[in-house]
């Protein structure tokens, strides 16, 4: 919950996540879990309508998998601001992560 605690108040991330979670963990729970959810609807409502027109197989055919990929693509890009947002997973880790 620091990363996105951070975001808004830049003071103290880890101390203010701490309090939060001791304070009411169960509204911060569905916090959370709501934030999941919709993340993950409207994600996957974005992939579904953008890779529609290709047809049940797109990856038949060199043009068709093309597109797929693309609309796939985009959509990640899209999404990418909200995964970074939800708990647990900060830009820090995620710049840690893509490192070799």
């Amino acid at each position: 919950m620091a990363g996105p605690v951070y975001l808004f108040e830049h003071r103290n991330p880890i101390g203010r996540s701490s309090r939060m979670f001791h304070d009411r963990p169960d509204l911060l729970l569905g916090r959370v879990a709501l934030a999941v959810i919709v993340v993950n609807v409207i994600s996957g409502g974005l992939e579904e309508a953008g890779t529609a027109a290709f047809g049940t197989d797109p990856l038949s055919s060199p043009g068709t998998a093309i597109g797929a990929v693309v609309v796939i693509g985009v959509t990640a890009v899209l999404v990418l601001p909200a995964y970074l947002a939800q708990p647990g997973r900060s830009a820090g880790d995620v710049r840690r992560a893509a490192r070799p």
